[in-house]
Order: C-alpha cells, then sequence, then structure tokens
C-alpha cells in the first residue's frame, strides 16, 4: 500500500540530500582517522561540528525509513516493507556512524580510551557503497560518479597512511598540527607515488620498515588507480571511439560511389549530427523497448509539448496519448524549409532540438523558434496557405502531426472533436 508521505529516492530533494549524506561521509572518512593520535586529539570545535553532523545523521536515518527502494525492478513503497528492510540492511552501520561517541568523552568525563571508540564512526563508509553502487534511476552510477568514488577511496587510503606516520613519529609540539598534518599527508603521497624524495625520512627501526610497507603497497595502489583511470576514461569515450569508427566506415562507404563533393560533405555532416546528438542510440536503444513501455516513454517526453499548445488546452489524457502514438520523427539539415508561405498546410510541428527562422511572404525575418517550439497549428483547424516560412538555421529535430491523422484521433474523442469545431467557428 502507498504511503502519502514516502519518499521516492529519485526525487530532486532526496537527491540532493545524498549529496550532503556523501559530504558528512566524507567528513568523518577524512578527520577521524587523524584525531586518533595522542598529540592532535579532539579539540571542542572539532566535537561541535561532529555533533552537528551526528544530528544530520539522526535525520537521514529518519528519512530513510521513509525512502522507497528497488526490489526485482519495483519500487517498494509500504512503509512496513522499507522499515523491515532498512533495519535489516543499514540500521546498524548508521546509527553506529551517528553515536557522538567524541562528545560524549568530552563532555561527560568518560576514561581516555573512549574516544577511540570515534572509529566506530567509520561504519558510516557502507554507504558509499550503497550510493556508489546505485544510481538514482536504479542504473549503473555515471562514469564520472566513478571517478569521484576512486578518488574518494584513493584519499581516503592518503589520510590512514598518513595517520600511521604521525603515530610513528608523534608530534613534539613545536610546530602547529596543521604543519604536521600536512607534511604527514605529503609523506605518503610522495612515498606511495615513489620511493620519496629523501626530504623526510624515518629515524626508528618501526618507521623504516613502516615506510617500506608503504612503497610496496604504493607498486600496488599505482597499477590500480592506473588500470581503474584507464577503464574509466575509456568508458567516458566509448560513444565518442563509436562515432569515429562509424564515420570512417562511412567515409570509405562515400569513396565507393561517385557524388558530388558538396552532397558528400552533407551526408557527412548529417551523420556527425545523429553522433554528436546521440540519436543513432536513441534509435536503437528505443527500437529494443517492448511497444507499451516505448509508448509510454514517447507519450512522457512529447506530452509537455502537445500541453503548451493553446488547442489542446484541457484534452484528457487519452486524447493526449493517442496523438503522441500519430507523431512523426523529422530531421532538417541547415538551410532546409519546414514550410514555404503559400504552401498548403497538412501538418503542425514541434521543434525538440535545433533553432529555426520565421520570415514572412516578402523574407523578412519576424521571429526565432527554439526548442519546445510548436507552430502551424492552424493548419489542423482551417483549409488555408501558410501564412509564413519556417527555415532550419541548425540542424533541426522535429515531431509532426498531419491532419488526417488528427482527426482521425477525434473520431474517438467526440467531446473534444466539438470543442475544437466549436473553437475553430469562433477564429473566422
Amino acid at each position: 500500500m502507498f504511503h502519502p508521505f514516502v519518499l521516492m529516492p529519485n526525487v530532486p530533494l532526496r537527491v540532493a540530500w545524498n549529496h550532503l549524506v556523501f559530504l558528512g561521509i566524507g567528513w568523518f572518512a577524512f578527520t577521524v582517522p587523524f584525531h586518533q593520535v595522542p598529540a592532535i586529539g579532539n579539540p571542542l570545535w572539532l566535537v561541535e561540528t561532529n555533533l552537528m553532523w551526528s544530528a544530520f545523521f539522526l535525520a537521514d536515518i529518519l528519512a530513510n525509513l521513509r525512502t522507497a527502494y528497488l526490489e526485482d525492478g519495483e519500487y517498494v513503497t509500504n512503509l512496513g516493507m522499507i522499515s523491515a528492510n532498512y533495519r535489516r540492511t543499514w540500521l546498524l552501520p548508521d546509527l553506529l556512524a551517528t553515536i557522538p561517541w567524541d562528545a560524549m568523552a568530552y563532555f561527560g568525563g568518560y576514561p581516555e580510551w573512549v574516544p577511540y571508540l570515534g572509529l566506530l564512526r567509520l561504519a558510516c563508509l557502507t554507504q558509499v557503497f550503497r550510493l556508489s553502487r546505485t544510481h538514482t534511476t536504479g542504473l549503473p552510477p555515471t562514469v564520472h560518479g566513478g571517478i569521484i568514488i576512486l578518488l574518494f577511496w584513493i584519499s581516503f587510503a592518503i589520510c590512514w597512511i598518513s595517520t600511521g606516520w604521525l603515530f610513528l613519529n608523534p608530534p613534539d609540539g613545536s610546530r602547529l598540527i596543521s604543519t604536521e598534518i600536512i607534511e604527514s599527508i605529503y609523506w605518503a603521497i610522495t612515498t606511495l607515488a615513489s620511493v620519496g624524495y629523501g626530504d623526510i625520512t624515518p629515524k626508528t627501526d618501526g618507521a623504516r620498515i613502516y615506510a617500506a610497507t608503504v612503497m610496496l603497497l604504493g607498486v600496488g595502489m599505482f597499477g590500480l588507480v592506473v588500470g581503474n583511470a584507464v577503464s574509466l576514461v575509456s568508458s567516458l569515450n566509448a560513444h565518442r571511439n563509436k562515432a569515429m569508427d562509424r564515420i570512417t566506415q562511412l567515409a570509405a562507404l562515400l569513396r565507393q560511389y561517385p557524388m558530388p563533393q558538396q552532397l558528400n560533405e552533407e551526408v557527412s555532416s548529417y551523420y556527425r549530427h545523429l553522433m554528436s546528438h546521440h540519436e543513432d542510440v536513441q534509435t536503437d536503444f528505443l527500437g529494443k523497448l517492448p511497444e507499451k513501455l516505448r509508448q509510454r516513454i514517447f507519450h512522457h517526453v512529447t506530452g509537455h509539448l502537445l500541453n503548451q499548445v493553446e488547442i489542446f488546452k484541457g484534452a484528457s489524457e487519452e486524447l493526449l496519448k493517442d496523438l503522441a502514438r500519430k507523431l512523426k520523427r523529422e530531421v532538417y539539415m541547415p538551410g532546409e524549409e519546414i514550410i514555404r508561405v503559400g504552401d498548403p498546410g497538412n501538418e503542425m510541428y514541434f521543434l525538440i532540438h535545433g533553432t529555426a527562422a520565421v520570415s514572412n511572404s516578402a523574407g523578412e525575418f519576424l521571429a526565432k523558434l527554439r526548442m519546445n517550439s510548436a507552430f502551424g497549428e492552424t493548419a489542423l483547424l482551417f483549409d488555408q496557405p501558410r501564412t509564413a516560412t519556417i527555415r532550419a538555421l541548425t540542424y533541426c529535430s522535429l515531431f509532426k502531426l498531419e491532419k488526417s491523422d488528427f482527426y482521425n484521433v477525434l473520431e474517438h474523442h467526440p467531446e473534444f472533436r466539438t470543442r475544437l469545431l466549436e473553437m475553430a467557428k469562433s477564429r473566422r
């Protein structure tokens, strides 16, 4: 049963909230390790900041108890099932990350070992897996998201290695704590990336063993980072590489046939337009979907276009769905006329991509049409020639609604047909 106070994970508010959650995870991931070093401790400003984040994570727990989750491709919106699923999976680590251990020690006079329980806050790292594993749409995260997660884990590893160095080489109080932390991070990065520069060297046997271990770890981490980075960048450029392969094949095909250079350039230009705007991918993807699902997507895409036309305002959802099924996709190249002044009008258009210019019979510029514009609707109501010329300035993708299809749809919606005829009479 759907509850009115259930949050959907893909609404903008919830997505923005998840970004704040990730920011809080980063705060604990990068501060908790350093403040386990006795010389650094837990100053009051840090305790107060952690208390604010604890309050935020408590609010996040309450939000998670009312946030739908995906199961077998469907969102579960039953409050009881949501609560049971959350208690079974993520509630315990979220609670451990929320308890203000450091504040308990600072204000409550607990034993010295209690602040080390602050390490339990790192249970919030489980949320990184949860947030990175599933995108808000239920699909895998984007390539850019993968790069951010990779950088997060690298930074987290550097923080822990830096903390280990501070434990083995504790600050003596002669310098600022911030200087000691920056120096430890510098040492960790140079040691992981190479064998260090020799400006910071271990002074004890334990520190030397630790440094050698970090160097060996750096060899493996370097390979892991480079391998993941190459994989992510390759994924980022996958469509571009595919496009270049197809353009190369197209060029080879055009060389087989003797055609004018201008025609070759027009074909190549059009194909580059398809690839740059992913229209070939859209066509291939939508073509493989079930018919009913494809129609639902198509109706969602075109519904707002139909609603903005005056003659369709107030139309029923069923009528709009029927009209959406009749729309036909067309593409015009720069300079092509979409409609010409004086020609008979038998269709109207919806501009979904590109820019077009409107001019009168004298060729004078009147206006510029941009994305989501609709024009030519009077052709559906009256038998009269076009009163303006509309020419594509860029590549223009349009949906076309023909008069014959329009009136075929109206046969199944007599009430709207009557209203439309009255509207046409009032305009004459």
